[in-house]
């Protein structure tokens, strides 16, 4: 049993509703959590050593080769 001081791990990495809704995900640079709509790298530009396991620069990728398929 986790005591009231102890945080779920799986908000670290994201949660998910069953209907999709309230997703969160951390920026392990920042220690800042963001939700689903506003989803974007803080600074892409400068070097981050979380990049190749970040959700969010996943995501964004995963956006961004979308949009570039669907334009064509």
């Amino acid at each position: 049993m986790k005591s009231s001081g102890q945080k779920d791990e799986r908000m670290d990495a994201g949660e998910e509703t069953a209907a999709g809704e309230n997703i969160s995900y951390l920026c392990m640079k920042y220690n800042r959590h963001q939700e689903g709509d506003r989803l974007a790298c803080q600074d892409p530009g400068l070097y981050c050593k979380y990049r190749s396991a970040c959700l969010i620069h996943f995501k964004e990728k995963e956006d961004r080769r979308r949009r570039d398929s669907s334009g064509d």
